[in-house]
């Protein structure tokens, strides 16, 4: 009796491991699977623009043979847009962060062009990688509003309004700015669709970042109009 109930706990334990193991290789394929479906959304959605691709066709992309997978992970298309640009929204904001931290540390007052820099180098920074380079393609194809509002972008966008507040008006610096983001979404999706497509720049990278820092400052630092002079 004593040795057959030893052997049936011994085998219990082994098919809670072996339970164990499963769930756990379960939760890692799940990842897995969001992972590759991301990766080839980005790609399809960059190449062929987001109104051009379904779900389905993602899906088939992404390898999967389950034809609901993709609806399993994002409900629908939106979801599978705003989870790409999550991702990326994410990374480039802890990254504004740590540089807005470096340049209030070392400068009683940031400089618009500071700011601006910091606004600008995470995403010339996305040049560098498939994924980045696919996430400004997207982003360039949505509007302005689609942007999400994270922690220290709205920060930096904080001190950007206080460095702006007594050279313009709300609704001129507001105008401007959604100016300037059309820009600088294009120029980068442009610069991404050129990097792709193996085409030879005059400006090197940190030349082109310094080149549409310049570009966003003037166009959002107010200036006298036509209105004025007349």
């Amino acid at each position: 009796m004593g040795a057959r109930s030893g052997g049936r706990s011994s085998a219990s334990r082994k098919a809670r491991q072996g339970k164990s193991s499963t769930d756990d290789d379960g939760g890692a394929t799940r990842a897995s699977t969001r992972e590759v479906i991301l990766a080839a959304a980005e790609r399809l959605f960059a190449e062929r623009g987001l109104d051009a691709v379904s779900m389905n066709e993602v899906n088939r992309a992404a390898g999967q043979r389950n034809t609901a997978a993709v609806f399993y992970h994002f409900q629908n298309k939106s979801i599978l847009v705003d989870s790409i640009l999550d991702h990326h929204q994410r990374e480039i904001d802890i990254v504004r962060g740590r540089m807005l931290d470096r340049v209030e540390r070392s400068k009683a007052d940031a400089t618009l062009r500071d700011l601006v820099e910091i606004l600008v180098t995470p995403l010339v920074h996305e040049l560098e990688s498939p994924g980045g380079r696919a996430y400004v393609r997207i982003q360039a194809q949505l509007e302005p509003t689609r942007l999400r509002p994270m922690p220290e972008t709205r920060r930096l966008m904080t001190r950007m309004g206080q460095v702006l507040g007594s050279v313009g008006s709300a609704a001129e610096v507001a105008t401007r700015s959604l100016f300037a983001t059309i820009l600088l979404f294009h120029a980068l999706a442009h610069r991404a669709r050129d990097e792709e497509g193996g085409v030879e720049h005059v400006l090197e990278r940190d030349s082109f970042a310094a080149a549409l820092v310049d570009a966003i400052v003037s166009m959002i630092r107010p200036t006298c109009s036509s209105r004025a002079e007349s």
